[in-house]
């Protein structure tokens, strides 16, 4: 009798899925809309943020409550999904809110990265990874409504402040913000951090014949580049946008 040799399966293995991330703009921005730091439709989009976490598997799901300058409440949502490597962390993050003074329902800034983030965390939540990610959905990060321009990234600068938070070493962070619109993506790199993620996202870029431009700034973003930059990035008028799904980095030093 011939013995067949028993062939192991391959692992399970999921791919972004850009319609499953339009629905989340589309939730954001159209059923959801304006959303200010603090505000109740900020506080809906952290709900959406956490139910969506919840129904892709993650078993728990993090927040972290802060006061901001005009005394509301926001918070930052997160999930860890632990790599073969539990030890160093890598965060990707996007913020929430949309611009306060606006009227923007934010579906570029930032419902597209918000939405790529949700369906990253879904991808690693079936795939292996090497590190251990964090996917963060950061609050209040414009400028705060009636206040100046030093007013904000609230969320992100809490998490930094705290990250003895997280169980581990965190090596990295990919902020993923306005990557819905462009024909180009354009990376930031801090002045004050090792380009270590930037190179891997440039050499990956070029081996794909993906475009990229990269810019290093001591106060960083991270956007795709628009082909125009106007007042319809926060405009009333704004709403689904076609995405150009690429990954911007930004490198952050662990406090």
């Amino acid at each position: 009798v011939e013995q067949v040799e028993e062939v192991e399966e391959p692992p399970p293995y999921e791919v972004f899925d850009v319609d499953l991330a339009m629905d989340h703009i589309h939730y954001l921005s159209v059923s959801i809309g304006y959303r200010p730091g603090g505000r109740d439709t900020e506080h809906m989009a952290a709900q959406y943020v956490k139910s969506v976490f919840s129904s892709i598997g993650y078993d728990q799901v993090y927040e972290q409550r802060f006061t901001l300058d005009n005394g509301l409440p926001s918070s930052n949502i997160y999930v860890i999904d632990r790599g073969l490597d539990e030890n160093n962390i890598i965060i990707i993050g996007a913020h929430y809110d949309s611009a306060g003074g606006t009227n923007s329902p934010g579906a570029n800034d930032n419902g597209s990265g918000v939405a790529a983030v949700l369906e990253l965390a879904r991808v690693f939540r079936v795939n292996d990874n090497l590190p251990t990610l964090v996917f963060a959905a950061f609050g209040s990060e414009e400028v705060l409504e009636g206040y100046g321009k030093n007013n904000h990234h609230y969320g992100s600068r809490y998490m930094a402040n705290n990250l003895s938070q997280i169980p581990g070493n965190v090596i990295g962070m990919i902020s993923i913000d306005m990557v819905s619109v462009g024909s180009y993506i354009l990376l930031n790199s801090t002045l004050s951090a090792p380009r270590t993620l930037t190179d891997v996202f440039m050499a990956y870029a070029s081996q794909h014949n993906i475009p990229t431009q990269l810019r290093s700034f001591a106060k960083p973003a991270c956007r795709s580049k628009p082909a125009s930059r106007s007042s319809a990035f926060h405009s009333a008028q704004q709403a689904m946008l076609m995405p150009l799904w690429g990954a911007c980095s930004r490198m952050t030093t662990a406090a």
